[in-house]
């Protein structure tokens, strides 16, 4: 039986704390205050990316690249 691939996007908010490329996520005061006012956070997630798929879980990365060997 072969294991299932959990391979999820990153949301722009995700991106940018990941990457540290879209500044203008971070800068957008408007949005900054719409999120604050909310009581929202933005919490970053680990994303194990190993060949072009991104999992979830490093148990499922390290599986993927050890089936690969």
């Amino acid at each position: 039986m072969a294991e299932s691939q959990i391979v999820l996007p990153l949301a722009a908010s995700e991106h940018y704390l990941m990457t540290r490329t879209n500044p203008d996520f971070a800068l957008d005061p408007e949005l900054r205050a719409k999120l604050d006012g909310l009581g929202i956070t933005v919490v970053p997630r680990a994303v194990y990316e190993w060949r072009g798929y991104r999992y979830s879980n490093c148990s499922d990365a390290i599986a993927a690249a050890e089936r690969a060997r």
